[in-house]
């Protein structure tokens, strides 16, 4: 069976790419032109005191910008107008502030504008985003992003220790030794600058249940070997020409095997290589094989016994187990929703600490 280490976006099955297409007809040259237009432009407009200053900022925002438009082949789309409109927009934004994290954010946050081009909620929230990205705390912006993470992220291998370890190191990548607050200042900010939206009526489950919950592939506990379930399976398997392999110990419970996958979604990426003239040939599962699969998974012990198990192996990783113990004594109360808004930052905050990720749908 083909293994796959990577992550993919909650619900969704794979991670879809976009093809680059290189683009003519417009020069860094001339960007770079057309932008010192606009900065004269903007500093008239807002009658900036402070000049010398503004004119630095702007500088060093066109000097994130410009390089990912490049490695981006997407120069050609600075000549749309209304993707000037939207620069222009950020420029005010980037005139308030220092910070090389907004300027980053900005940056990719236009990037992704050209990439959802007709997706008309998505370019909503990102010129909404655009205006108050100064106005997020770097507290909070860790936090969202932490968030969006724990509920947007979930692994593709179906090794349990392999999938945890890759999300184990992307938390790690977004945390930064940085210290997550105890407070909740956070939550007013986001609330205020639209990326939540607050249920004070509801409180945060513990997270170590929010796992159990969506990791079922993970922490379901299988089926007991040499029972009558087993023995089901495996004729389920053979019957319809499916490697046996594919059943794996439990290595929350060596009692128990489980089908290496994540969940019963990822039935439908599973892939089989065959050997045909010492040739290895990948292939898709066919209907009647993913319908073996689901009945096997059908064929697990329904009881969650095995949730201890789960939990301790989670707290063996070290931003699992800081996660864990942060949301339980920080999320209680109150719960929230993210906004399209709070989406579209979280996500491009992660982007930028992580390009591998999926895109946002």
């Amino acid at each position: 069976m083909k293994k796959d280490k990577s992550l993919q976006k909650a619900g969704d099955n794979s991670i879809q790419f976009q093809a680059e297409t290189i683009q003519v007809g417009i020069d860094e040259k001339r960007v770079r032109e057309m932008i010192k237009e606009e900065n004269k432009i903007v500093l008239q407009e807002m009658s900036i005191i402070a000049r010398d200053t503004a004119i630095e900022r702007l500088d060093n925002y066109t000097d994130v910008y410009i390089p990912k438009l490049v490695r981006a082949n997407l120069l050609a789309s600075f000549a749309d107008p209304a993707i000037q409109m939207l620069f222009k927009k950020s420029e005010r934004t980037a005139i308030c502030t220092e910070r090389e994290k907004d300027y980053e954010l900005l940056s990719e946050l236009l990037i992704h504008r050209v990439n959802k081009k007709g997706n008309y909620t998505i370019s909503a929230a990102i010129e909404k985003a655009i205006n108050e990205v100064n106005n997020i705390s770097d507290n909070a912006l860790l936090c969202l992003t932490i968030v969006y993470a724990i509920i947007s992220y979930t692994p593709k291998s179906g090794d349990i220790k392999e999938g945890l370890s890759v999300l184990d190191n992307l938390y790690g990548k977004i945390i930064n030794n940085n210290t997550l607050p105890n407070d909740k200042d956070w939550i007013d900010n986001l609330e205020i600058v639209g990326a939540i939206k607050i249920n004070n009526f509801s409180s945060f489950k513990k997270l170590e249940d929010i796992y159990f919950d969506n990791f079922k592939g993970y922490s379901n506990l299988g089926i007991k070997k040499d029972s009558e379930n087993y023995k089901k399976a495996i004729k389920l398997l053979t019957d319809n020409n499916i490697p046996t392999e594919i059943l794996v110990d439990n290595i929350l419970n060596n009692e128990y095997v489980r089908l290496n996958i994540f969940s019963a979604d990822s039935i439908n990426n599973i892939k089989i290589i065959e050997k045909c003239n010492n040739t290895e040939i990948t292939r898709s599962l066919t209907d009647l094989q993913k319908e073996a699969l689901k009945e096997i998974i059908k064929l697990y012990d329904k009881n969650d016994t095995n949730k201890t198990n789960f939990t301790n192996l989670l707290h063996s990783y070290k931003n699992f187990d800081l996660l864990l113990k942060w949301w339980n004594n920080t999320l209680t109360q109150p719960n929230f929703s993210i906004t399209t808004i709070g989406k579209v930052i979280a996500h491009t905050n992660a982007k930028s600490i992580d390009y591998t990720l999926p895109d946002l749908n």
